[in-house]
């Protein structure tokens, strides 16, 4: 369902290119090789944190990734890296709230649990915002990653109005009562990462 839902998502939104053919890939170009095993992101349960996937991997290791990523999960695929976003955020939509859980730079501190990042909620036309206990940055820097401290994410409430009316164009798009979406956000441009029902059974 991972992968289907980005292709399908792919017709209507900014989603970074999907490989099917690790093979075809460039040599000039960074991919996140990730899980997409039958059970993951359903409507009854999301299996985060389950399987592996595997960021920044270059042309030349993708091959031993992939196997590394099928010794848990019975499928992957392989996406282009957005490199160095100014933020990225994960969005939990439903009729009634929105909730933006937002840090700069990648999404997987937050998803990965290294930070809470900074919470926003978006009900009834209004904005509240939580800040979060902790705040760092994952960056890719001299062909490594690194976790940095950080300063609050250059996110403002523009940002978050166009976040909400996002998700919501996606829920309808793919018939979904309710969203948990993965994004980043480069240069004016919101990318989406994952989208999947958004539910407790985690």
């Amino acid at each position: 369902m991972k992968k289907s839902n980005l292709i399908l998502l792919s017709q209507k939104f900014k989603v970074p290119g999907i490989v099917s053919d690790y093979t075809t890939c460039s040599e000039y170009k960074l991919y996140a090789v990730r899980s997409c095993d039958s059970s993951e992101d359903t409507c009854e349960k999301s299996n985060a944190g389950k399987f592996d996937s595997f960021l920044f991997v270059e042309q030349a290791n993708l091959k031993d990734t992939v196997d590394m990523v099928l010794k848990k999960a019975d499928n992957y695929f392989i996406q282009e890296m957005v490199i160095n976003p100014n933020f990225s955020a994960v969005v939990f939509k439903d009729k009634n709230t929105t909730t933006v859980n937002v840090n700069n730079g990648l999404c997987e501190p937050i998803t990965a649990g290294h930070v809470t990042g900074t919470v926003y909620l978006f009900k009834e036309d209004s904005i509240f915002k939580k800040y979060g206990v902790q705040l760092k940055t994952l960056i890719y820097e001299d062909n490594e990653l690194k976790l940095i401290n950080d300063t609050e994410p250059e996110f403002n409430k523009e940002h978050i109005i166009e976040l909400n009316k996002l998700a919501g164009e996606i829920m309808e798009y793919m018939g979904m009562e309710s969203v948990d979406l993965e994004i980043s956000y480069k240069d004016g441009i919101f990318y989406i990462l994952q989208c999947r029902p958004w539910n407790s059974k985690r």
